[in-house]
């Protein structure tokens, strides 16, 4: 896999064989080379390729999370800003608390705010 672009869906195996720093690097030139300007660019390309393992792995919740997104009308890349701010603000919560049955509970929790997002509410969760 020599580039990335967000609109167009990796092959799975391509992806997932990819280390890690590969796969954020190819999410960076992308956005550089759209021009797209990044507030927190290091946090912004890790989530971004976080999302990206969910959607390859074939994580359910993600994968319909996407579907609906994409079936209203949302792109692919804003669909996957929208899924990726419900994991931000996900990730944050727990790094909040220090209970143990919220932690347990966390992919759950996950699934349940990815079924509530869609075209309407994703400018509100991003």
């Amino acid at each position: 896999m020599q580039s990335y672009d967000p609109e167009q869906n990796p092959d799975p195996a391509q992806w997932l064989g990819l280390d890690e720093a590969t796969r954020m690097k190819l999410v960076a030139q992308f956005h550089q080379a759209a021009g797209i300007r990044l507030t927190r660019p290091q946090l912004h390309v890790a989530v971004h390729a976080v999302v990206e393992n969910q959607i390859a792995q074939g994580m359910p919740a993600v994968a319909d999370a996407m579907q609906r997104l994409r079936a209203e009308g949302v792109s692919r890349h804003d669909a996957l800003h929208a899924v990726a701010a419900v994991l931000a603000r996900h990730l944050n919560e727990m790094l909040q608390t220090g209970d143990e049955e919220q932690a347990r509970n966390s992919e759950a929790r996950y699934a349940e705010a990815l079924g509530k997002l869609n075209a309407q509410n994703r400018q509100g969760l991003a």
